[in-house]
């Protein structure tokens, strides 16, 4: 063997060397870049989750009454009021009285009450019929699926109202012709 071979031989393994080394530095940049994105998609999430938070509808219930109602029922009145957060396109509303559903007056066949264009200060009366005969407290559970107005978001609220009523004078003015 001459000493130009061994010339090729040590400048093929070093040319191999080098290749290894170039593939290690690949796959350990990889590697870094994997880590990084991984890291910049839970970084985007938490923002993403944090404005999702801030701009969550809050809803308030306010002014809650019982009363007599029309032919002998007990109707029911509830305020609400959205108090925070985006412009909504709609709110859909569905309320419970005492866990069963409520029959909201003005609400579509499937007691769903859409209340369009809502945004903080927005307000919403609601009139309730309360099941005949009932008698004690009231909890008024309102379920609001919003949608929002400028965008693609959806977020869901629950707010309660516990109406305040003279029982006895309600059932004394009910019994009464």
């Amino acid at each position: 063997m001459e000493a130009t071979d061994y010339i090729a031989v040590a400048s093929s393994a070093v040319s191999s060397g080098a290749v290894a080394v170039a593939w290690w530095q690949v796959r350990v940049a990889k590697h870094s870049t994997d880590a990084q994105t991984a890291q910049l998609r839970q970084q985007m999430a938490h923002v993403l989750e944090e404005r999702d938070k801030a701009d969550c509808p809050q809803f308030i219930m306010q002014e809650t009454e019982a009363r007599p109602g029309d032919d002998h029922g007990l109707e029911v009145v509830a305020l609400i009021k959205q108090t925070a957060g985006a412009l909504l396109k709609e709110a859909r509303v569905t309320v419970h009285l005492n866990h069963e559903p409520a029959h909201v007056v003005g609400a579509g066949d499937d007691g769903t009450l859409v209340w369009p264009h809502t945004g903080p200060t927005a307000e919403k009366r609601l009139t309730l019929r309360a099941p005949t005969g009932h008698r004690g407290p009231l909890e008024i559970r309102a379920d609001l699926t919003c949608h929002e107005a400028s965008g693609d978001r959806t977020w869901k609220c629950r707010v309660f109202g516990y109406p305040h009523a003279e029982w006895e004078q309600i059932l004394e003015s009910m019994a009464s012709p």
